[in-house]
């Protein structure tokens, strides 16, 4: 009887709670591979959705089970739909998007653009606004990425964004000096040599930190290995131990 009871129990608790499973993925770039941060994601016909983060991961919680249209946007890209998404109970469907870009030239709505620029610095603004003269429709599938990366706290990110703006810059500079003449040419080629000058000490810095973290990384597999030796010692002793002692 008290099997029975508790049996009852679980099953009453159990329904009190709905039950719910997830989707998670990466989203990237269909042409380069990268990852598209700040992807809207959404379940068709819900009010059930996620944003990819940094990496262009995401996560979607607390959906009930059944079958789905998942939905993805991103400004400049075409959007996608993955139809007949299974999600169930307790369980986290992997659904990974490669995302195409739009090759027409895109007009970013205005307040959007507008807020993706308030919180960058002085400086990104302006390499920005005079690199969306010469190149809007790169520009706008640009804007979005440095926002989210500018937002981040996490420092290759940042150092990152730097690199992203100095080649915008440079890209810009480039542009201007094929349109001008005499001492502009010159004063451009100095501006040139200035941007390529902290480019290359961002790309040294970034080398050396690459180099840095391999060093860790081989030194943990060298204390691994030792930790296997001694243990396979330790065991070849213990086996001994036990031979002689039967």
């Amino acid at each position: 009887m008290k099997k029975v009871i508790l049996f009852l129990m679980l099953l009453f608790a159990g329904s009190m709670y709905p039950q719910t499973g997830s989707i998670k993925g990466v989203i990237t770039n269909g042409s380069t591979g990268k990852p598209l941060p700040g992807t809207n994601l959404m379940l068709e016909g819900t009010k059930i959705g996620a944003a990819s983060n940094l990496k262009g991961e995401y996560v979607i919680f607390k959906i009930p089970p059944g079958e789905y249209n998942l939905i993805a946007r991103y400004m400049g890209f075409t959007q996608v739909t993955i139809s007949n998404v299974n999600v169930n109970d307790g369980l986290t469907t992997e659904m990974n998007i490669a995302l195409t870009p739009i090759n027409s030239s895109i007009d970013i709505p205005k307040d959007l653009e507008a807020f993706y620029l308030k919180n960058l610095p002085d400086e990104s603004q302006k390499i920005l606004n005079e690199f969306k003269k010469i190149n809007k429709a790169k520009y706008s599938l640009i804007l979005q990425e440095v926002h989210f990366k500018n937002m981040a706290h996490d420092v290759d990110m940042k150092r990152e964004n730097q690199m992203l703006l100095l080649k915008l810059k440079e890209e810009t500079l480039v542009h201007k000096y094929k349109s001008s003449s005499g001492s502009e040419q010159r004063k451009i080629i100095n501006e040139l040599k200035e941007v390529i000058s902290e480019l290359l000490d961002l790309q040294e810095t970034q080398r050396i930190k690459q180099i840095y973290d391999l060093e860790l990384k081989l030194n943990e597999l060298k204390m691994s290995i030792a930790e296997i030796r001694y243990n396979k010692q330790a065991a070849v002793e213990n086996r001994i131990k036990e031979l002689l002692e039967k």
